[in-house]
């Protein structure tokens, strides 16, 4: 954890409860490379399923200054991604935001994430609070529509609760607001503005802002969706990131 805290400029004391009450903390997923008796590179795994097909998500790589331009990151990919594959789940994705290091380990850019302001209709105060036994209801039945969308089990529904979120009824479906950020919203109306507070910004991948027809202009987030043995883009809502 110190690794990841250095790497990523994160204040420990306040990490440390975080990294280990998440619901997905396992440190059977937890990969370290060693060198000279010095753990030098770490990276987490998450098990994933769209449709009927298995998938590990690799998240949390780093590496200690010292040891960087090594190669050790990419020796530790190709091996976690060589162990899944001889266990059986060929498929692989991870968010980047460089991708030369994972291009190398034989990941290719499958979408990319935007943001941008929503376009926002008039909004009530007084908006619906939707159950989260509907929510999960009503995710389910949107997932069940294409095989190449993210399935949560109880695990994945576990990480979704660890950190609030509201949502909120939109049409026949639901929104998650998140501060002034919009994450997810099953929304199968198309219509020129949405039901949300102005100044609401949506976070998502570009493919699925696109289907879902998220109103208003969206710009790269400068964050990369890659997968290796993707037999076509996933879909996933970023409440959902790992």
């Amino acid at each position: 954890m110190t690794i990841l805290c250095d790497v990523f400029d994160l204040d420990y004391n306040l990490a440390h409860g975080v990294f280990f009450a998440e619901p997905g903390f396992d440190p059977g997923r937890k990969w370290a490379l060693f060198a000279d008796g010095e753990m030098k590179t770490i990276l987490t795994t998450t098990p994933l399923v769209f449709g009927d097909s298995k998938a590990i998500g690799i998240a949390g790589v780093a590496t200690i200054p010292s040891a960087r331009g090594q190669g050790l990151a990419e020796r530790l990919v190709a091996e976690v991604c060589a162990v899944s594959e001889a266990q059986g789940v060929r498929e692989a994705i991870l968010f980047a935001k460089r991708t030369d290091l994972y291009a190398r380990c034989g990941f290719e850019v499958v979408d990319e994430v935007v943001r941008g302001p929503i376009a926002a209709m008039g909004y009530s105060e007084a908006a619906a609070t939707v159950p989260i036994e509907q929510v999960e209801h009503l995710y389910s039945e949107w997932c069940d529509e294409s095989p190449r969308r993210l399935r949560r089990d109880s695990f994945g529904w576990a990480r979704w609760k660890f950190n609030l979120k509201v949502c909120e009824s939109m049409g026949l479906g639901y929104g998650c607001i998140e501060g002034s950020t919009m994450r997810e919203a099953v929304f199968n109306e198309t219509l020129t503005s949405w039901p949300v507070p102005t100044g609401t910004e949506w976070y998502g991948l570009r493919t699925l802002t696109t289907e879902l027809g998220v109103p208003g202009d969206m710009a790269p987030a400068e964050l990369f969706l890659m997968g290796r043995n993707c037999p076509e883009p996933p879909q996933m809502f970023m409440t959902d990131q790992f």
